[in-house]
């Protein structure tokens, strides 16, 4: 997998054009992302980075990948990966083939609203942790910081 992913990213277009590169790039892609297949769990983070740059190095999104979009549905269920899914995704849209995208749009939401979710957790968690008295004694708080709180609620 690694090695197509260097080919494709030195040689760019020529390499997507080549009918030998797509015949083992594609199915290898499809393998390799098919959580079905019990090879898929160790495969498919360098198959997503080789996703990625078959999207980077051309102009419009090849029919071979955006039948791919069903694996990457999966993959958004299961949420182990969707740093390099949503980069992939936004190729998609970069390039023209929202459209491809539609029929994924629930499992695509559902899998920012658990991202954006897991942040706000974590920013909660992290804010939590340190109480704003301690965080003044300590000389980390507001007023540490050169906010000061005016009349009207506004620094």
């Amino acid at each position: 997998m690694a090695v197509i992913t260097h080919l494709v990213g030195k040689l760019r277009h020529a390499a997507m054009a080549n009918e030998q590169v797509q015949a083992v790039m594609y199915p290898l892609l499809n393998y390799a992302t098919n959580l079905s297949n019990p090879e898929a769990e160790v495969l498919v983070e360098e198959a997503l980075k080789c996703w990625g740059v078959a999207l980077a190095v051309e102009p419009s999104v090849a029919p071979q990948l955006v039948g791919l979009l069903p694996n990457m549905s999966q993959l958004l269920k299961r949420g182990k990966d969707n740093s390099a899914a949503f980069q992939i995704l936004e190729a998609y849209l970069l390039l023209q083939a929202g459209q491809a995208l539609q029929p994924f749009g629930e499992v695509i939401a559902a899998a920012l609203t658990n991202a954006i979710q897991a942040v706000s957790n974590a920013v909660v968690a992290s804010c939590g942790s340190s109480s704003g008295s301690t965080a003044a004694a300590a000389g980390n708080g507001p007023a540490a910081a050169g906010i000061v709180a005016r009349p009207g609620g506004t620094p």
